[in-house]
C-alpha cells in the first residue's frame, strides 16, 4: 500500500482543505444559494428594470435619429432587440414581441432572471448570436453597434453625449483603443488566437482590461488559457430541474415556463423499462433473445386449484421521447420526479484544466471555484451599464452588479470569483484615475463600496465569503447554509499529517469536549475524567458549568463542536494577540510585524507567555523558525549574546508565507467568535456553591464574608500612565472593546498581568473592575487556573467616578491560613456603557 506524500506545511490552509472535492462541491453550491437570495431582493430585480429602460431609452433615440423614422417606430422597433429565440439559453422569451415583453416587464411581471437576459440581448448577444442576419427583422440594433459607430467610425463623440452617455470613460478609452502605441503593437505581435480580443471593439476583453493595466490583461489571458471547452464526449454536470432552482431562491418565471413548454426539441429517456405482455404460447428462449428485453417472466391463475400460464411478462429497455417537458413541472414542496430545466449554463460548455496556474491560483490557493475563466458578459455588462450613465439616485451600481450576480450564478454560468474579478477588472480602481482616464462609476460612495467587494477576492475563500456576504445583503447569508468554515476548520483540525504539537492540542481538545458531555448534573459529584484528562481538570469544567447554569449535554447541544472547543484552547494560549490583529486586517505584512512582536518579546523574556503562537499547521514549528527561537532562548538563558540569533530568526520571518498563515488566524478567531455566541452570558450573582468554595479565594481583597464576593465582577490587568494626569488604556473617561477583551473572575490573576509593567519607567500596573457580564471560558482554556473571562469587542466600557486606589492582591487567598498576599496595583473602576 502506497502512502500520500507529506504535504508542504508552510503552504497553510490550502492543503487538504482547498484541494478537496467536498470542499469544492460546498462552495459551488453556498455560491448559487448567494446568488437565489440576491435573486428574490426587489432593488435587485428594480436595478436591472430600470437598466433595461434606460438602454431601450437611448436604442430608440439612435434608432430614431439615424434611421430617419418616427419615435413611436423606432420604440416598436428597438425592442425587438430585446429578445431572442432562444430555449437553451436561460431567461430567453422567444423572438415575437420585443415591445409585448419589456410592457410585461414594467407591468410588474418577469423576473431578474428574464429582465437581465433581455438587457444581454439589446446590449450586444442578439445582434451578435442572431441565427439569420439575412432576415429582414434583423436590424444590428444594440448598444454595441451604436457606440461603436459614433466612436470608431463616424468618431463623432457629440452623438453620445446627445445621447446622455457616459463620455467621461467612454471617451478616452475609445481613444486608447484607437491610439494606444503598446496595444497597437500587441495587435501586430499576438497570434490570431488572441487578436480577436485586442481588436478595435468596444468590447474586446483584451483591451478592456489592458485599460485598466497590464496585470488585468495578464489574469484574463491566463483564464482563458485555462479555458477549455467540453468535448461532447465528456460527462457534463447533471442539469437542474425546476425545483433546483426554486430552493435556491431564483424559481422560473411563468413566462420562461410557458415558452419553454412550447419548445418542441424534446428529450430522449435512455433506457427507459417498459413493460409488455405476450401469450401465454410464446416462446420465452425467442422473446429473452429479442433486442432490449432484460427479462420475460411467465404468469400464472389459479383456476379450480392449479396453476395456468395465463402470459408472459416482458421488460424491455426502449427509447421514450418527451416533448412537453414542463408538463412534469410541480408546485414547490410537492414530491415526485421532475424533467430538467432545457438550459444549457456554462458549465455545460466549459471546463478549466485543473493544472493550469490560473486554475491552481484561483482554486487551489484561494479556494474559489471556477467555471469557465474571468465572465467575459459581466465584464462587458458592467461596462454597458456604466456606459448608459443612469444616475445613481435611479440605479445604484452595486444592485445591478448583485442582478449581474443572481443572473449567472444559480446555474452557475460563472462563479463568484470569475464575475466580481471580471467586473474589478473593467471597473478601474480610484488610484488608476488620471486626468485623461476615468473610473466606470462616478458615484465616491458606490466606487468604494464596489472596491471593497471585489477586494475582499484577495483573501482565501474561508475568510472572503461571510464578508462578501455581509456587504451584499447587511449580515451573512451563511446562517441558511452549512458552515463552510467550521467544516475547512475541522477538516484541517483533523489532518493527521500535522505534528505533535497540534496533535497534543486536538487530543485535550477532544477530551474537554467527551467531559462536558459526561457533567450530566453540574450540582452532583465531579464525574470521573475521560482518559488523559486530570480530576483537577475535571473540577475546573464543573465548576465553569455552575456559573453558567447549564449542564453540559444541554451546552453542547447548542451546536459546539470540537472543533468550537479547539479554536477557544488555541485563543488562550500565546496565540491570541495574532488573532485579534487577524481580525483587523488582511494584510498578511501586517501579520508579520505583529507576530514578530509577539515572538521577540518572548525571545528576550519580557512576554506573560514566553512561546511561539499555534496554529493548526503549526507552521512555526516546521519552517525553521522554531529552532532558531530556541536558540535564542537557550543563549538567553546562558547569558550569551542574543543579537546574531534574533537576526537569523527574524530572516525566516521575512521569507514565511504569511498571506496563508492570516488566513488561518482569520479562522481561528471567527470560530472562536463563534463558539463564545454559543455559551451563555456571565449571572450578575454568583450560585451558592461557587460562592463558598471559589469566590473568597479569587477576591482576597475583601473579607471571606463580605456581601459584595456574590456580585460578579471581572478584572484587567494593565497599566496608568506615570508622566501624563490623563492617559493609558485605564484612565480614559471611557473606552471601547476593539478586540476581544480578557479578563479573570480571579482579582489576583489580574494583578499578576498587571505587576508586568511594574519595572516600567512610565508605566505602572493597575487593575481594572468591570462591571459587566462576559462569556467565561475557563472551562475550555488551556489555563483554567486564569479562570478567564472574554468581553466582546464593540462594548463600551466607562470609568466609574473619580479614581479609587487601593491595594490589589496579586497572590491567591491562602486556603489554610499563610501570609497574606503581596499588594502592589492601582485598582480602577470600570462599568458598562
Amino acid at each position: 500500500m502506497t502512502t500520500a506524500p507529506a504535504p508542504d506545511l508552510t503552504a497553510g490552509l490550502s492543503q487538504g482543505i482547498y484541494t478537496a472535492q467536498e470542499w469544492k462541491d460546498l462552495a459551488t453550491q453556498r455560491e448559487k444559494y448567494i446568488g437565489g437570495q440576491l435573486f428574490g431582493l426587489p432593488e435587485v430585480r428594480l436595478a436591472a428594470l430600470t437598466a433595461a429602460n434606460r438602454l431601450h431609452d437611448v436604442l430608440t433615440k439612435d434608432y430614431a435619429k439615424t434611421r430617419r423614422v418616427p419615435l413611436d417606430v423606432a420604440k416598436k422597433k428597438t425592442a425587438d432587440a430585446f429578445v431572442l429565440d432562444l430555449p437553451g439559453s436561460a431567461g430567453q422569451l422567444g423572438g415575437n414581441n420585443g415591445q409585448a415583453t419589456l410592457d410585461y416587464f414594467n407591468r410588474g411581471g418577469g423576473d431578474v432572471r428574464e429582465i437581465m437576459t433581455a438587457f444581454f440581448n439589446a446590449a450586444f448577444f442578439r445582434s451578435a448570436e442572431h441565427p439569420d442576419k439575412n432576415d429582414p427583422r434583423f436590424d444590428n440594433v444594440s448598444l454595441k453597434e451604436t457606440i461603436q459607430r459614433i466612436y470608431l467610425r463616424d468618431k463623432k463623440p457629440e452623438e453620445a453625449a446627445a445621447l446622455g452617455l457616459n463620455t467621461s470613460h467612454l471617451t478616452p478609452y475609445t481613444d486608447f483603443i484607437l491610439n494606444d502605441y503598446y496595444l497597437k503593437t500587441l495587435r501586430r505581435i499576438s497570434p490570431s488566437s488572441t487578436k480577436a480580443s485586442l481588436a478595435e471593439d468596444v468590447l474586446a476583453l483584451g483591451c478592456m482590461s489592458l485599460y485598466r493595466g497590464t496585470y488585468y490583461l495578464g489574469e484574463f489571458v491566463l483564464s482563458q488559457l485555462a479555458r477549455k471547452r467540453l468535448k461532447p464526449s465528456s460527462q457534463p454536470p447533471p442539469r437542474s430541474t425546476p425545483r433546483d432552482y426554486a430552493l435556491l431562491g431564483a424559481p422560473i418565471g411563468e413566462a420562461s415556463r410557458h415558452y419553454l413548454g412550447e419548445d418542441r426539441t424534446g428529450m430522449t429517456l435512455e433506457d427507459a423499462l417498459i413493460s409488455e405482455e405476450q401469450p401465454p404460447d410464446a416462446d420465452p428462449t425467442a422473446l429473452g433473445a429479442q433486442y432490449g428485453v432484460i427479462s420475460v417472466q411467465p404468469r400464472y391463475e389459479y383456476r379450480n386449484g392449479v396453476p395456468v400460464r395465463v402470459k408472459y411478462t416482458v421488460l424491455r429497455k426502449t427509447d421514450v421521447r418527451v416533448e412537453d417537458l414542463r408538463t412534469s413541472d410541480l408546485a414547490i414542496g410537492v414530491p415526485g420526479p421532475e424533467f430538467p430545466v432545457q438550459w444549457k449554463v456554462g458549465a455545460e460548455y466549459w471546463g478549466v484544466d485543473p493544472g493550469s496556474s490560473w486554475y491552481q491560483a484561483v482554486c487551489i490557493e484561494k479556494g474559489f471555484p471556477v467555471v469557465a475563466s474571468l465572465s467575459g458578459s459581466a465584464a462587458r455588462m458592467f461596462a454597458m451599464f456604466r456606459w448608459l450613465n443612469i444616475p445613481n439616485s435611479q440605479c445604484r451600481a452595486r444592485d445591478f452588479l448583485k442582478a449581474l450576480m443572481a443572473w449567472m450564478l444559480p446555474g452557475p454560468d460563472h462563479s463568484l470569483y470569475e464575475i466580481l474579478q471580471a467586473t474589478r477588472t473593467v471597473m478601474l480602481l480610484k488610484e488608476d484615475e488620471t486626468s485623461g482616464r476615468r473610473c466606470l462609476v462616478a458615484d465616491p460612495q458606490e466606487q468604494k463600496f464596489l472596491e471593497e467587494l471585489t477586494g475582499l477576492l484577495k483573501l482565501g475563500a474561508v475568510s472572503a465569503y461571510p464578508r462578501i456576504e455581509a456587504m451584499l445583503f447587511g449580515i451573512s447569508a451563511s446562517t441558511q447554509f452549512p458552515d463552510m468554515e467550521l467544516a475547512a476548520y475541522s477538516k484541517k483540525m483533523n489532518d493527521d499529517t500535522f505534528p505533535e504539537a497540534t496533535d497534543l492540542d486536538r487530543k485535550t481538545a477532544t477530551q474537554l469536549w467527551n467531559a462536558i458531555r459526561l457533567v450530566t448534573d453540574r450540582n452532583g459529584p465531579v464525574p470521573a475524567p475521560p482518559p488523559g484528562l486530570s480530576k483537577e481538570r475535571m473540577t475546573h469544567i464543573v465548576a465553569w458549568l455552575q456559573i453558567l447554569g447549564v449542564n453540559g449535554p444541554d451546552l453542547l447541544s447548542n451546536d459546539i463542536e470540537v472543533a468550537h472547543v479547539f479554536a477557544v484552547w488555541i485563543y488562550s494560549t500565546a496565540t491570541y494577540k495574532l488573532m485579534n490583529v487577524a481580525e483587523g486586517t488582511d494584510s498578511p505584512n501586517k501579520l508579520r510585524d505583529s507576530m514578530w512582536a509577539v515572538v521577540e518579546k518572548a525571545a528576550k523574556g519580557n512576554s506573560v507567555k514566553n512561546e511561539l503562537p499555534r496554529f493548526i499547521s503549526d507552521p512555526l514549528h516546521n519552517s525553521g523558525i522554531n529552532d532558531k527561537y530556541q536558540k535564542v532562548i537557550d543563549k538567553r538563558s546562558k547569558g550569551e549574546d542574543i543579537k546574531g540569533a534574533l537576526r537569523d530568526l527574524k530572516a525566516a520571518f521575512d521569507q514565511y508565507r504569511w498571506a496563508d498563515l492570516l488566513e488561518e488566524a482569520h479562522m481561528h478567531s471567527s470560530i472562536s467568535a463563534k463558539t463564545l455566541a454559543k455559551i451563555p452570558e456571565l449571572p450578575s450573582e454568583f450560585p451558592p456553591l461557587i460562592l463558598q468554595l471559589l469566590v473568597p479565594r479569587w477576591r482576597p481583597d475583601l473579607p471571606p464574608d463580605a456581601e459584595e464576593l456574590k456580585n460578579v465582577r471581572t478584572f484587567r490587568g494593565s497599566y496608568r500612565t506615570v508622566i501624563l494626569p490623563i492617559g493609558g488604556e485605564l484612565l480614559k473617561p471611557s473606552f471601547k472593546t476593539s478586540k476581544l477583551t480578557s479578563t479573570s473572575l480571579a482579582i489576583y490573576k489580574a494583578g499578576e498581568f498587571a505587576e508586568y509593567y511594574k519595572d516600567d519607567r512610565f508605566r505602572r500596573p493597575a487593575v481594572a473592575e468591570i462591571r459587566r457580564s462576559g462569556k467565561a471560558i475557563f472551562g475550555i482554556s488551556s489555563i483554567p487556573e486564569e479562570v478567564e473571562v472574554l468581553i466582546p469587542k464593540g462594548f463600551k466600557l466607562d470609568r466609574i467616578g473619580d479614581l479609587s486606589e487601593r491595594d490589589v492582591p496579586t497572590a491567591p487567598r491562602p486556603s489554610h491560613g499563610g501570609q497574606p498576599p503581596q499588594v502592589t496595583a492601582t485598582y480602577v473602576q470600570l462599568d458598562r456603557g
